[in-house]
């Protein structure tokens, strides 16, 4: 997840060996799926779109099975992550179902914590929804995850039309302070 926040090469290359390595777990489908996500991740940030061309949102998406485990590394916040990939990528339905299943987490589980903003930030998403984005991000305020905080701050700065620069300056600024 640092890595690609920061680009840094070894990091990069640090993350794409262990990825292959859950890949290589024939044992373990939890990490095989943990794999395929952090090396759709890496791709995504380094501009390569084969791995995301050729695995659907039900591959990389861990709402696919249910809940999730205690025990899987993937959360619930990685949805945003996964929907900004397929948005990228003209996969609009796969976003949107992306967001869905989140929906559905939330009614099962309304109580886990900061479900809500993640639910509110992938519809934001898919959506285009400015105001629903900052929603989203001030939800998120007391989140241990400093990122999933700043990407809804991004987010919400990316969306305002250009009539609210201010604010959406202020969201990119806050992010980027974060």
């Amino acid at each position: 997840t640092v890595a690609t926040h920061t680009g840094d090469p070894a990091a990069l290359r640090a993350g794409r060996r262990a990825a292959l390595s859950l890949l290589s777990n024939q044992e373990s489908p939890t990490s095989m799926q943990t794999g395929a996500w952090i090396l759709a991740r890496l791709d995504a940030v380094e501009g390569e779109t084969k791995q995301l061309d050729s695995l659907t949102a039900r591959a990389l998406d861990p709402l696919t099975e249910g809940p999730l485990r205690a025990s899987d590394p993937r959360r619930y916040s990685d949805g945003p992550v996964l929907i900004h990939m397929l948005l990228d990528n003209d996969k609009t339905a796969d976003a949107a179902d992306v967001a869905q299943r989140l929906e559905d987490a939330l009614e099962r589980s309304s109580d886990f914590p900061f479900l809500t903003a993640t639910a509110a930030h992938a519809n934001a998403l898919v959506h285009r929804d400015a105001a629903l984005a900052e929603t989203a991000a001030s939800l998120y305020d007391g989140c241990p995850q400093p990122l999933v905080r700043a990407l809804a701050l991004e987010d919400a700065g990316a969306l305002l039309p250009p009539n609210r620069a201010t604010d959406a300056v202020k969201h990119l600024d806050t992010a980027l302070e974060i």
